[in-house]
């Protein structure tokens, strides 16, 4: 179904980009990553991890445009103290964001809306240095988010967002915030 999902998107995204006047943007950045435990006497401890990619604005009618793309996401948090120490989580996702955007000038506008994330990559290791197993991982979840876009130059840009995961991303971790800081270079 994984396989199904992204081979739509892709395909869908390149006919779209064939019909209009897309703008193609590259992207990257900084993520401070948070979340929730059900862990006895834990805490999450937020950490800052990294994303980049390609993201493509499709103009649909006036002031309105779609924002979708395929971006390398990194979801790493901290859970800690446990009995065993601290456990580093870190996950590896595909992001698919398919938000609507409202533009109030060619310079400035807002986005929301919901993103595909497939993970490719799940790993842990307690604070002593030793491996440990990632259990119940979701292979994909479906974050929502919402921010701002803007440009500060005629090809350079940025965003600022915030993004929530709901339900459990794996055992022990829920609800993961996000709160993210991008760099964007624009190819019009």
């Amino acid at each position: 179904m994984l396989k199904f999902i992204l081979s739509f998107s892709v395909l869908f995204l390149m006919s779209v980009a064939q019909a209009a006047d897309v703008t193609f943007v590259l992207t990257g950045g900084p993520r401070f990553n948070s979340g929730s435990t059900d862990l006895e006497s834990a805490s999450v401890t937020g950490t800052t991890s990294f994303h980049f990619g390609a993201l493509g604005v499709i103009p649909i009618q006036g002031s309105f445009a779609m924002r979708g793309g395929f971006l390398y996401v990194q979801r790493n948090v901290v859970l800690g103290p446990t009995t065993t120490g601290d456990i580093d989580v870190n996950m590896s996702y595909v992001d698919i964001p398919v938000t609507a955007m409202w533009l109030f000038n060619e310079y400035a506008g807002v986005f929301a809306g919901p993103t595909i994330a497939m993970n490719f990559s799940k790993e842990c290791v307690r604070g002593n240095g030793a491996d440990c197993e990632v259990t119940g991982a979701s292979s994909a979840v479906f974050p929502w988010s919402v921010g701002v876009h803007f440009k500060f130059a005629p090809q350079m840009g940025g965003e600022l967002s915030y993004e929530y995961v709901p339900g459990n991303l794996l055992d022990g971790l829920s609800d993961v915030t996000s709160i993210t800081a991008s760099f964007l270079v624009y190819f019009e």
